[in-house]
């Protein structure tokens, strides 16, 4: 079963990027889209950064009990986040007959998440993490321990918004963008 987990994050990593590609604009996700798939992936991602990390980090560190305990508390977040995130990452595919969009649209249509978490750990884990950043990563982990993962997903976005969003001249524009916020008057 681990097997088939792996192949199909795998199969899934290579067809986001060329099915999303395939698009003359890159689609965008409104703050609040962004911020449900980050909170459904946090869980996730904590727990592939904690197995990578806990292979070079000593023990006494303490990074396993922190990330494990990160996990648990931003695991009821993140379930209640699937339904948001399948309809965000199902809006990024978008429509057209291209076969990579077709098996990513019929992964999404499933109830359960599983095979979206097997995904989101294989993108995380896929390369080794370096002792310094496993280190770096486990001096961080306890200042966000007491943010909730709507903070956290707030931080993430705003970061993802401004890496994706960044219009410098020459630069290649990724998959996607964050919708422009409505203007508020003044």
């Amino acid at each position: 079963m681990h097997l088939r987990s792996c192949l199909l994050a795998g199969l899934l990593l290579a067809l986001p990027a060329q099915a999303l590609a395939q698009s003359a604009a890159p689609p965008c996700l409104t703050r609040a889209e962004a911020q449900n798939v980050v909170i459904f992936a946090l869980p996730t991602a904590v727990q592939a950064v904690d197995g990578m990390c806990r292979k070079v980090l000593p023990p006494e560190t303490g990074f396993a009990a922190t990330a494990e305990a990160l996990q648990k508390q931003y695991q009821p977040a993140s379930d209640a986040a699937w339904p948001a995130t399948r309809a965000a990452l199902t809006k990024l595919l978008g429509n057209g007959d291209d076969p990579a969009k077709a098996v990513l649209s019929g992964f999404l249509a499933s109830d359960d998440p599983t095979a979206l978490r097997a995904f989101v750990t294989a993108a995380i884990g896929g390369k080794p993490m370096k002792p310094k950043t496993c280190a770096a990563i486990g001096r961080v982990l306890p200042l966000i321990q007491p943010m909730p993962a709507q903070n956290m997903a707030g931080l993430f976005e705003f970061v993802i918004e401004e890496m994706v969003n960044d219009k410098k001249e020459g630069k290649k524009p990724g998959p996607f963008t964050i919708c422009p916020a409505p203007e508020t008057p003044q």
